[in-house]
């Protein structure tokens, strides 16, 4: 089942919708690795505390 995406532009001019989809899966897989980062550190501060 697809949902609507809703997307927000803060600027004087809106990009092309095909750029806009460009810059949004970058954001994302940008936000997701450094969720992964975060998680590895945080485990690795655990791991070396529980030792």
């Amino acid at each position: 089942m697809s949902k609507p995406l809703w997307l927000a532009w803060v600027g004087e001019e809106m990009p092309p919708l095909e750029e806009v989809w460009c810059l949004y899966l970058r954001r994302f897989t940008i936000d997701h690795w450094y969720r992964f980062l975060i998680f590895v550190y945080i485990g690795q501060c655990h791991s070396s505390v529980l030792q």
